[in-house]
């Protein structure tokens, strides 16, 4: 240990009970903590096709998802995916996915915002907590740096 003094997550992957060693240090100023979908053709999710299958890494995602297609007369398959921005996006411009979703905050930090088709409104699909925030850790010992 002692590697390091700062290290930098996405608030909502910290679990929710902080282990002993570790402080959080600071929380900087919350971005957008919506859901953002990258959809074929420039579609939104209300006019995805039936059946459309949509890319998510998170099951609070894809039970949401279910539930307001559900609510338009329309089924969709979620499909559980993995990697970074590029390789997520990269199943839509190859056709293997109609859709992705991912966090608007994440498209956001990299300057990729614009690629999103819709900002997906928090009544249809409920962000995490924290999503959208930033957390900063440091070693609980080292109150120098909190």
């Amino acid at each position: 240990g002692g590697e390091i003094d700062f290290a930098v997550h996405s608030l909502k992957d910290l679990p929710t009970a902080q282990p002993p060693r570790l402080a959080l240090a600071a929380v900087p100023v919350r971005v957008d903590p919506r859901d953002a979908l990258v959809a074929r053709d420039g579609l939104t999710f209300e006019r995805l096709p039936d059946g459309a299958r949509v890319g998510t890494g998170s099951p609070r995602r894809a039970a949401q998802l279910h539930a307001w297609a559900r609510s338009l007369g329309r089924d969709i398959e979620t499909v559980p995916i993995r990697g970074n921005v590029d390789t997520r996006i990269g199943y839509v411009r190859s056709g293997e996915l109609d859709a992705v979703v991912l966090a608007a905050a994440g498209l956001t930090r990299i300057g990729r915002i614009d690629e999103a088709t819709e900002l997906l409104d928090t009544d249809a699909v409920l962000p995490a907590p924290g999503q959208g925030a930033l957390a900063i850790e440091c070693a609980a010992s080292r109150t120098d740096l909190a």
